[in-house]
């Protein structure tokens, strides 16, 4: 049996919360953002975080579910954490110094009606994109659209697709 793991990143301190039933679970906020999974595994060497088994990243109105995510945290003169440091061990600096987030294995990202799935994602948190490789697609109620990469733009609400293909459906 799996222990149900959730961590919430807001305002810039990881705040995590206990429930019953044996897990963690946090609720998400538009403040930051929230990961839940299966499992977690922290490397403190390499400040390089895998949540695996049911990952769901919620960061407001978005929300990205997939097999595998990596999160790398920044160090030395660059991060606020020393090489070598526990990434969690400094929850106020956390966020601030997750420098990527990388999704692996079905894909599937969300905002309002607008949908994505892909093999592999790149969220930018800076930019606030979500880059889709990996047989992406993006669709809502007006649109399907494929493609060989695929941003899904969150601040924006707007999709840039290469080599694209669209099918339109009239209101």
């Amino acid at each position: 049996m799996s222990i149900r793991r959730s961590f919430e990143i807001l305002g810039g301190a990881l705040v995590v919360f206990w429930a019953w039933g044996g897990g963690l679970y946090a609720q998400p906020t538009t403040l930051g953002f929230s990961i839940t999974a299966d499992t977690m595994t922290a490397r403190h060497d390499d400040q390089h975080i895998v949540f695996s088994g049911n990952v769901v990243l919620k960061n407001g109105t978005f929300t990205l579910k997939t097999d595998i995510l990596e999160v790398e945290i920044q160090s030395g003169p660059e991060g606020n954490l020393k090489p070598g440091q526990d990434p969690l061990s400094d929850p106020v600096r956390f966020r601030e110094n997750v420098s990527h987030i990388e999704a692996r294995g079905h894909v599937h990202v969300a905002q309002g009606d607008r949908q994505g799935k892909a093999d592999h994602a790149i969220y930018d948190r800076d930019q606030e994109r979500v880059t889709l490789t990996g047989n992406p697609e993006i669709w809502s109620r007006d649109y399907r659209l494929t493609g060989t990469t695929m941003i899904f733009d969150l601040r924006d609400h707007r999709n840039i697709v290469e080599d694209s293909e669209a099918i339109i459906f009239p209101q």
